[in-house]
């Protein structure tokens, strides 16, 4: 238990203080943005502990006239390695007109990731995943490696169907060719809103995320709006 504190304490403090700088040490463009996603979860084979999911998520920049940003679907499969423990291995593949309205590029992502209750009480679970983005862009060369740390505080209430929770993601670059930013640290993003669970199969997620992307002049702050639909196959 004091191993799991000393550790959310130095996360978190490391999240505040990289924010911060860059924070001030830049300036700010704002941008509205709306992120939607489904996202399919179940069994392999009856087993009690490997699992699978697939996310399809859809993102458009409200700001632009041309409103498609990127799409990015996701494929996992997933081993409980203790009731607390869970490690995954995925891919992602994403599809973008960011760079070039008119221009299609695409991006795909090999992933190992850990999962880990560090606490739990009756009222509230903390929840830390690790993963190591193995990044390949397919029209430009060399290979970028990027970490990403988020924990996530789920607020409980066996009552309601209604279920607060936030999170907070760091990004940071590791190996950076020519076609990212040159900065390590890539992004933040924190989360606020609610969970409603339909049924044991259906529950959906909405609320507000701001992501914050580092760039070499200036950061982007988007404000997104979140809604994510969540199907879990008994």
């Amino acid at each position: 238990m004091l191993y799991t504190k000393k550790y959310l304490f130095l996360l978190s403090s490391f999240f505040v203080c990289t924010n911060f700088y860059n924070a001030h040490a830049k300036q700010f463009i704002h941008q509205p943005q709306s992120w939607n996603s489904v996202q399919l979860i179940g069994p392999i084979a009856s087993s009690e502990k490997w699992s699978y999911f697939f996310k399809e998520e859809a993102r458009f920049d409200l700001h632009d006239e041309h409103v498609f940003d990127e799409s990015i679907t996701d494929w996992a499969i997933c081993y409980d390695a203790l009731a607390y423990l869970r490690c995954c291995l995925g891919t992602s593949i994403v599809v973008s007109t960011k760079e070039n309205p008119d221009e299609v590029t695409k991006e795909q992502r090999f992933w190992p990731e850990i999962t880990w209750r560090a606490k739990q009480t009756d009222r509230y679970k903390i929840i830390s995943r690790t993963r190591l983005e193995i990044r390949n862009n397919f029209a430009r060369s060399g290979v970028a490696l990027r970490f990403r740390q988020k924990v996530i505080v789920h607020f409980l209430n066996d009552s309601r169907r209604i279920h607060p929770f936030w999170y907070d993601e760091l990004f940071i670059n590791l190996k950076k060719p020519a076609w990212i930013t040159r900065n390590t640290v890539d992004q933040n993003r924190f989360f606020i809103g609610v969970k409603v669970k339909h049924n044991a199969i259906l529950s959906w997620e909405l609320g507000y995320l701001n992501q914050i992307k580092f760039g070499d002049s200036a950061n982007l702050m988007n404000h997104v709006g979140i809604f994510a639909i969540n199907i879990t196959i008994p």
